[in-house]
């Protein structure tokens, strides 16, 4: 680390492994505050060779930024002064006990209502309705329990938004931090993302133009066994410490099409679960729409090829195929792992 790098910047903030191989595991690690990242293995997953031959006819590229499909969920009333202007809320610096610990709650769904959980179970199943019937509850379950888990830990960020991605060529190979609340990742099949603790990065190469491989020395890099769960904080976490968990897509081939031994990037069918206070795939608005948001709980479901549907009674749902987004691609582009 740089001996001239922001004081906010030189934090402790690690990447650890939970003790248990568990979702549950996964949120009482990740509510230590210098956890700025946290993982447990599962080794691989159970129909990667299904996954895999399911992928050999598609394309990253036949997909609007390789996405399968995606849906977006509020789980908490949103508020006008609770954002700041990067979609995040204000830093709670008070988040802790008097031993330095933040309190552990292992019941992942003790701050969700029926009716919210209900909607993110219709949201995932409609996200993972693209799949194969031989996986799809598996990547559904996992989404519920992603969900499940950020809405435990962080309460009232109201958004969740999930992704399907197809991942092969075109990902962030950037050492970078996200801006937002946080995200949890899965790559079912393919290499998974690296990310480093504070203490090996580098902070001023990280920000330097073009390639910043060297912020991170190559032996200080954890990068995501196949088929793990890693939870990853933003710059915009409630509590969090300097900057997010510094990470970037694995780096293959360079992005390019080939590797130097002329073999093609493996594809990657990846879960995004992501936590924030912006509605990234918000549709045009409508009275209907405003009124719903106004009212709570909101779902909006966008794919390529699945139909829209109604996510009745306690839901207002609003299915396009072409929504307006709040993201620019650039912006989109940058952050897929």
């Amino acid at each position: 680390m740089a001996d001239d790098a922001p004081e906010d910047s030189k934090i402790d903030g690690d990447i650890a492994k939970a003790s248990r191989p568990t979702f549950a595991s996964l949120e009482e690690s990740a509510r230590r505050a210098e956890a700025k990242g946290v993982y447990f293995n599962r080794g691989p997953h159970p129909f990667a060779k299904v996954i895999e031959s399911w992928l050999e006819d598609k394309d990253e590229d036949d997909y609007e930024f390789g996405e399968l499909a995606v849906a977006q969920v509020q789980v908490a009333p949103e508020a006008d002064d609770r954002a700041d202007d990067a979609g995040s809320p204000p830093v709670n610096t008070n988040m802790t006990d008097d031993a330095g610990s933040p309190p552990v709650n292992t019941n992942m769904t003790d701050d969700i209502t029926d009716a919210v959980l209900e909607d993110i179970k219709e949201a995932c199943a409609h996200l993972t309705s693209v799949l194969p019937h031989s996986f799809r509850s598996a990547v559904a379950d996992d989404a519920i329990a992603l969900a499940s888990m950020c809405t435990s830990l962080n309460p009232k960020v109201p958004w969740l938004t999930f992704r399907l991605e197809i991942v092969q060529n075109n990902a962030c190979v950037r050492w970078h931090q996200d801006v937002y609340c946080g995200r949890c990742i899965i790559t079912y099949v393919g290499p998974g993302t690296c990310a480093a603790s504070d203490r090996d990065v580098d902070w001023d190469s990280i920000a330097k133009e073009g390639d910043n491989t060297d912020c991170v020395l190559g032996d200080k890099t954890e990068q995501m066994s196949t088929n793990a769960v890693l939870l990853m904080k933003g710059s915009g976490w409630p509590g969090i410490r300097g900057e997010g968990l510094t990470h970037r897509a694995p780096n293959c081939c360079e992005n390019g099409t080939e590797c130097g031994d002329g073999s093609s990037n493996p594809k990657r069918l990846i879960l995004v679960s992501r936590s924030g206070c912006t509605t990234p795939l918000s549709p045009v608005p409508t009275d209907e729409g405003e009124e719903a948001r106004r009212s709570g709980s909101y779902v909006h479901v966008i794919s390529t090829y699945v139909p829209p549907i109604l996510i009745p009674p306690h839901s207002q749902v609003n299915c396009s195929r072409n929504c307006a987004t709040a993201q620019t691609r650039e912006d989109k582009e940058k952050h897929r792992m």
